[in-house]
């Protein structure tokens, strides 16, 4: 995270737990004051503030505790101050994980078509490629039940969990419905996959603002318990709105962003991780 001013500035930096504050004596906000919503897997959001005294204090809420380090990026017009915080903490939540990603249909079975002809086999696989990005930048393996337009048989796809040890199993899919007024994602789940599919369908909705549908049990997924299994439908492909957001590249990493911050939630409960918080001292430049 940056912040620019037209010269060097003296600051000071606070942390405590989850939220980071910078503390910018006698130099007042030049952009509107408020919380920015971020939700990256690390960042909630940013909130800019005038102290009241002419000066700034820029909030940084975290849904990880994160220690951070801040830097002179440029010390020249435009001043730059550069606040980095490491990630290692959604390690403690992935790391040594096992996940299988599994892009329904593919091949000859293209899954449900939108009324401007995307088909759900593509589009899922988009989303997947973006989430398979996230879950190996957070340190989990991920493994994928396709990676072209192949069609591997049902039982082989849940099979790849078993051989893999995996600790989550995801499909997914699109809905589809001839009601026009059916719209919105859903996250259906077998057995123990209700408590990340609660997760995931809370993140997903404020990542996204999709309305969700109904969550079911899903007899499918019952077949590799003990495993928490997910079928998620990341939209309603019959709806034209919602089919219009799969053509946004920006759409499919707002989903999968979604998926992935449900799923540090859930496995943020099972890693018996610790906030670690701690205050930074301050300093001035």
């Amino acid at each position: 995270m940056h912040i620019e001013a037209s010269g060097a500035f003296s600051y000071s930096v606070q942390a405590d737990g989850r939220r980071v504050s910078v503390v910018i004596p006698a130099v007042a906000p030049n952009l509107p004051t408020g919380a920015i919503p971020v939700r990256d897997g690390l960042i909630r959001y940013v909130r800019v503030l005038n102290d009241g005294l002419g000066g700034t204090a820029v909030d940084i809420i975290l849904d990880c505790p994160s220690v951070p380090e801040t830097v002179w990026t440029r010390d020249r017009y435009p001043a730059r101050l550069t606040v980095r915080l490491p990630r290692e903490y959604l390690g403690r939540a992935f790391g040594g994980r096992t996940v299988v990603l599994d892009p329904g249909h593919g091949g000859g079975d293209e899954g449900y078509r939108g009324p401007v002809n995307l088909l759900e086999k593509n589009v899922v696989l988009r989303t997947a490629r973006q989430l398979e990005e996230m879950l190996c930048r957070a340190g989990a393996r991920v493994l994928l039940t396709r990676r072209g337009d192949e069609n591997p048989p049902g039982p082989a796809r849940l099979a790849l969990a078993a051989e893999a040890g995996a600790d989550l199993f995801i499909s997914l899919h699109t809905h589809w419905s001839a009601d026009p007024g059916v719209n919105g994602c859903a996250v259906h789940h077998n057995t123990p996959g209700a408590a990340p599919a609660a997760r995931v369908a809370r993140a997903v909705r404020a990542r996204t603002r999709l309305r969700l549908r109904p969550s079911r049990g899903e007899p499918w997924l019952e077949a590799i318990a003990p495993v928490p299994g997910l079928l998620i439908e990341i939209v309603t492909i019959s709806d034209w709105v919602e089919e219009g957001l799969l053509r946004s590249s920006h759409f499919h990493r707002q989903m999968a962003q979604g998926i992935f911050n449900g799923l540090r939630d859930y496995l943020m409960t099972l890693s018996g991780a610790k906030s670690g918080d701690r205050a930074v001292e301050g300093r001035n430049v």
